[in-house]
Order: structure tokens, then sequence, then C-alpha cells
């Protein structure tokens, strides 16, 4: 989904954040929910979200029309205030389940313009969730010394998240989670298990 944003009411996001949203006019859609954005810091007036079709409420998206007025509340989010305590030059390792991917491009964007490493591992249930893929590839193109990704269908073992890390497990690397919050956990632990210290590893939990 797609929105422009009035120019008396522009949006101040940065990177990794999320917003709520909701449409007034729009019987059973006036509860606000969360959705990550995919734009780099404020870099335009219109902000892009990914949307599944998960419930009766963004089931009814697909009905809504073209221009009709939406209710933003935010931005939220700490993402990007966790990577800036980290040192500058620091590798980020970006690992995404499923719908947690639109905070990761965003920040991959950001990142790679000021000349950051990026290792970025996408799972998902089903191949046809991976949907960014041209995307990845794009940027992987634009930033071929600074840019890795893997894309996996399904969780991955132990030994399958070594083998993406293409220069290894190290301490000296960033780690950011984004997903559903027991993916988030079971990566967790899975980093722990092939020597991981927790303090190198961020994440943000909904509870919506």
């Amino acid at each position: 989904m797609t929105i422009r944003l009035q120019q008396r009411d522009r949006l101040h996001y940065q990177s990794g954040d999320y917003v709520l949203i909701s449409f007034p006019s729009i019987a059973g859609m006036h509860e606000p929910h969360p959705f990550s954005l995919l734009n780099a810091e404020n870099d335009s007036e219109f902000i892009s979200l990914m949307i599944r079709r998960d419930g009766d409420w963004t089931r009814q998206l697909r009905d809504v029309p073209v221009n009709t007025r939406v209710r933003i509340t935010g931005a939220y989010g700490t993402l990007k205030n966790m990577v800036a305590q980290t040192p500058r030059r620091q590798p980020l390792v970006l690992l995404a389940g499923g719908s947690g991917i639109p905070p990761m491009l965003s920040l991959s964007h950001d990142y790679l313009k000021q000349g950051r490493q990026i290792n970025l591992i996408w799972t998902a249930k089903t191949t046809h969730e991976l949907v960014y893929d041209q995307v990845l590839a794009d940027l992987k193109t634009q930033y071929p010394d600074t840019f890795q990704y893997r894309v996996h269908q399904g969780r991955f073992t132990v030994d399958e998240l070594q083998s993406f890390l293409a220069k290894g497990v190290t301490n000296d690397y960033v780690y950011l989670l984004s997903g559903p919050n027991n993916m988030m956990s079971q990566t967790k632990k899975l980093l722990r298990r092939i020597g991981v210290s927790g303090d190198h590893v961020y994440f943000e939990k909904f509870s919506f």
C-alpha cells in the first residue's frame, strides 16, 4: 500500500519505523493497525507499507477505494536508535522473518548509502511470501561490495545459519531481528548456540 502524505501533515520517521493506520470513513476499519515502513528515513512524501492479508481488517484493504483518507499515528520504532548505539563501521546482520522484511529493507537502503557492510537473511514459510527478491537483487547490484543477502523457505537450522553468515560468526557484528515474536525468540536462541553474545543482538517486539 502506498499513502500520499499531505504537506502540512508531513510524517517524520526513521528507517525501521512503523505507523498505525486506520480509515475513519470505512465501517469496521476505525481501529488502528501497525505496519512497518518500507521507506528509508524521511525520503518521500509517499510512504509504502507491506500488508499481508491475515485477518478481516487486512482483507478489507483490497476494497478500499483509491484516494480514501487515511489516519496515521506515529511514527514509532527503536531499531535505528539501537543501531546508533553501536560503532558506525560495525557490520550489520539483519535477520527477517516473513512480513518482518520491511524495516530491514528500510535500514538496508539507509545504511548502505553510508557505506556500512550488511548481510541480510530473510526466511518465510512459503516461497510466494518472498516478494522482494528482485529488490534485494537490485541492492546487490548497486552495492556489490557491501551487501550480501540470502532468502530461505522455512525455518533454518543452526548449520544453515552458520553457512548463511558468509564470513563466519563473530561478535564484531551487530545482529538485528525482525518478524513474528516466536521467530525472533527462536533466532536469538540459534545465535546464542553458535556463539553470538546477547549483547550484540537487538530486536523490537510487537504486542498489538
